[in-house]
C-alpha cells in the first residue's frame, strides 16, 4: 500500500455557531481552495484546546470524523460545509470531548483518524537492504513526487536531476517553499471578487499558515518597549510579557519595513490590485508609514491605550497593556494609578502619547493603511468579521464606558506562534476581543483616534509623506505638514462600502469613494462621510455595539477636532 494523499495543514474558523450534537460544521475560508479528502477528520477547537493540562490530563480539542462536503465557489473565499458528522461523545473516545464552538473558533484538517491507512508497506514501499524508496506515487494530487533512481542516490548521499522550476506550482521553486516574498490581491470592484495574486499578477493559493511563516509576515511580533523606544524583549523571550510592572515599558507590536506597489486597470473592468513585497522589489516603493517617520520600524500598541499619570494627575502619558481598562472620554475614566481623567480629545491624546517622550505619537492615517494592506493581503478578502470574529461589537450601548478590559476572555492565551495573527478569545462572538497581526481590538471594543487626517469640503488633508511635517494632525498643524487631495470628501454621505479613492495620495489609504453597498458585498464596513462645513478627524474600528458596521474598513470622518467620547480612546504608536 503506498502514500497516495497528503491533506493536512488546511486550518480555517468555523463560519457559524457548532452546537452540541450538530451534524452540519460550516468553515469560514481556505478549506475551498484546496484538494481534501471525501471523507476524514476535523480538529475543532481554541488553541488553547491544544495544549495538554499542566496537571498531564489530555488536551480538550474535538475530532470530528466527517464523511462529505460541499464547497461554494472561490479560491480561499468560499464557505465550504462538512456533513454526517460523528462527534465524539457519539463513539467510545474517551481523548475528546463533543461541546459547542461559537463562530470563529479554529478547524484544522487532522491527521490523526486517516493517517493509518496511509502508512506505507514496508515490503513493497521501503526496501531497507539497497536504502531506497519506491511507489510513492504523489503528494497532494500532483504526479511522481519523488523518482527514488534520478532524485534521490543514498549512496552517494546527493540529490540529481532536480528539474529546473518554471512556474509557482514547481515544488522545486524556493519562492515557493519559504513562501512568497511578493504577494498581491485584486479586488475586481464592477464583478465584486476578490483574490490572491502573485507578482504577475497570476492567481495564487497559499494555505493560511505558508503566508504566516512567509517573509512577508514572519518578522512581525510583539515587544516590550521602554520609553526610548528601545526593544526589552520579544514576544516569547524571557522578560516578556502582557502586562510589565513597570508602566513606562509598553507592549508594541513590531512592524519591519514593507514595499507597496499598486495599479488601477479599467481596460475591462474596474479592477484595484495592490501588492505587498518583504523586499525593494523592483516597481515596489517604501510604504509610507516608514517614509512619513524616517524610521526603520513601525510599532503599534498591541492593545487599545491605556492611561496613567505619575503625579496626581497633572502630567498624563497613555500606555499599550493587558489587563487594564481602555482610555476614553466618559469623563470618569480611572487612571492606572487611580487618578481620574475628565475628558479624551483627540489633542489630548496625542499630548498623553507624546509625554511618553520623544518619538512617541498616538496611531496615524499612514501606520493605520499599512495594517489594513498587510491584512487584505493576508486573509485575501475584506470581511475579517467572518473570518475572524466580529469582535466585541454586539454589546448594547449601557452608560459610561461599556466595552471590556483589554485581555479580555484570556485573549493572550489564545495567541500562539501561529496564530499571532488571527486569535479570537473564549467567549461568544460577538461579545469577545479579536488579534489581528498581533493588533487586539483592531475592531470593535471602543473607537481609535486617527492622527495625520482632516477633511474639509475640497478636499482630504493627509500627514506629509517625507516627513517634513513638524505637527501631526489638527488643530495645531499648518500647510506644511500635509498633502491635499484632488477629490472632495464624500460629504453628507454614510454607507457600507463599494468603492475606493484611486488617486496617488489616497490610494493606499482605502478611503471610500462610495457607499452604496452592504453588510455582506464589496468591502462590507460602514463609512461616515464627511459633515458640510465642518473640519473633520477620523476613527477607526467601532465599539462595543456597532455590530456589523464595525470592521478593518470603518471610519468615521464626521467629528471634529474637540470630540470627547465614552466610545472613543487611542492606540499608541512609536515611531522613532
Amino acid at each position: 500500500m503506498a502514500i497516495d494523499k497528503v491533506y493536512s495543514g488546511i486550518v480555517s474558523r468555523l463560519d457559524e455557531r457548532l452546537d452540541k450534537g450538530a451534524n452540519t460544521l460550516t468553515m469560514s475560508n481556505a478549506f475551498s481552495g484546496r484538494t481534501i479528502a471525501s471523507e476524514g477528520w476535523l480538529s475543532v477547537g481554541n488553541a488553547s484546546d491544544f495544549q495538554p493540562e499542566t496537571d498531564g490530563s489530555l488536551p480538550e480539542f474535538e475530532e470530528i470524523y466527517y464523511t462529505g462536503y460541499t464547497k461554494e465557489p472561490g479560491t480561499y473565499t468560499g464557505i465550504t460545509v462538512f456533513t454526517g458528522l460523528t462527534r465524539a461523545d457519539n463513539t467510545s473516545s474517551t481523548e475528546t470531548i463533543s461541546d459547542t464552538w461559537s463562530g470563529g473558533t479554529i478547524v484544522g484538517a487532522s491527521l490523526t483518524g486517516d493517517l493509518m491507512s496511509k502508512i506505507p508497506d514496508q515490503e513493497e514501499d521501503l526496501d531497507m537492504n539497497d536504502n531506497n524508496i519506491n511507489d510513492i506515487k504523489s503528494i497532494d494530487g500532483g504526479g511522481d513526487a519523488i523518482d527514488v533512481e534520478d532524485d534521490m542516490d543514498h549512496n552517494d548521499n546527493k540529490s540529481t536531476n532536480v528539474a529546473t522550476p518554471t512556474n509557482s506550482k514547481d515544488a522545486a521553486n524556493k519562492e515557493y517553499v519559504d513562501g512568497p516574498k511578493i504577494l498581491g490581491v485584486e479586488w475586481n470592484i464592477t464583478q465584486d471578487t476578490w483574490k490572491r495574486i502573485d507578482a504577475n499578477g497570476e492567481e495564487v493559493n497559499y494555505n493560511f499558515y505558508d503566508l504566516v511563516d512567509s517573509p512577508i509576515f514572519n518578522d512581525i511580533t510583539r515587544v516590550v518597549l521602554d520609553s526610548a523606544g528601545t526593544e526589552q524583549a520579544e514576544w516569547g523571550e524571557a522578560g516578556y510579557s502582557h502586562a510589565p510592572s513597570d508602566n513606562s515599558h509598553n507592549i508594541m507590536t513590531k512592524f519591519p519595513p514593507k514595499y507597496v506597489k499598486f495599479e488601477l486597470d479599467t481596460s475591462t473592468d474596474r479592477i484595484l490590485r495592490w501588492w505587498v513585497a518583504s523586499y525593494n522589489a523592483t516597481g515596489f516603493n517604501l510604504h509610507d508609514a516608514y517614509t512619513t517617520i524616517n524610521g526603520t520600524n513601525v510599532y503599534l500598541g498591541s492593545y487599545d491605550a491605556c492611561a496613567y499619570s505619575d503625579d496626581g494627575g497633572t502630567t498624563w502619558y497613555l500606555g499599550s497593556r493587558s489587563g487594564v481598562t481602555p482610555v476614553n472620554g466618559s469623563g470618569s475614566y480611572s487612571g492606572l494609578n487611580g487618578n481620574s481623567l475628565s475628558s479624551l480629545d483627540i489633542e489630548e491624546a496625542r499630548t498623553y502619547a507624546q509625554n511618553i517622550g520623544s518619538g512617541w505619537q498616538q496611531q496615524n492615517v499612514w501606520s493605520l493603511s499599512l495594517v489594513k494592506l498587510l491584512s487584505l493581503t493576508l486573509f485575501g478578502r475584506p470581511d475579517l468579521q467572518r473570518l475572524v470574529g466580529r469582535g466585541v461589537v454586539d454589546k448594547d450601548s449601557g452608560s459610561g464606558f461599556n466595552g471590556e478590559n483589554t485581555g479580555f476572555d484570556n485573549v493572550d492565551q489564545e495567541i500562539t506562534y501561529r496564530n499571532l495573527f488571527t486569535a479570537m478569545g473564549t467567549g461568544d462572538d460577538g461579545y469577545t476581543p479579536i488579534v489581528v497581526l498581533g493588533l487586539e481590538n483592531l475592531w470593535g471594543n471602543i473607537w481609535n483616534f486617527v492622527d495625520g487626517y482632516e477633511a474639509v469640503d475640497t478636499e482630504y488633508r493627509i500627514l506629509a509623506r517625507d516627513g517634513s511635517w513638524n505637527n501631526i494632525g489638527p488643530a495645531a498643524w499648518g500647510s506644511s505638514d500635509y498633502e491635499t487631495s484632488q477629490a472632495s470628501p464624500l460629504t453628507d454621505d454614510d454607507g457600507y462600502i463599494d468603492d475606493l479613492e484611486d488617486e496617488e495620495l489616497l490610494r493606499g489609504l482605502l478611503i471610500p469613494a462610495s457607499t452604496a453597498g452592504s453588510d455582506s458585498t464589496y468591502i462590507p464596513d460602514y463609512f461616515w462621510g464627511h459633515d458640510s462645513g465642518e473640519n473633520n478627524i477620523l476613527r477607526s474600528g467601532g465599539g462595543w455595539n456597532d455590530g456589523s458596521k464595525a470592521g478593518l474598513g470603518y471610519l468615521t470622518s464626521d467629528i471634529g477636532v474637540g470630540r470627547s467620547d465614552r466610545s472613543i480612546g487611542a492606540r499608541l504608536e512609536f515611531i522613532g
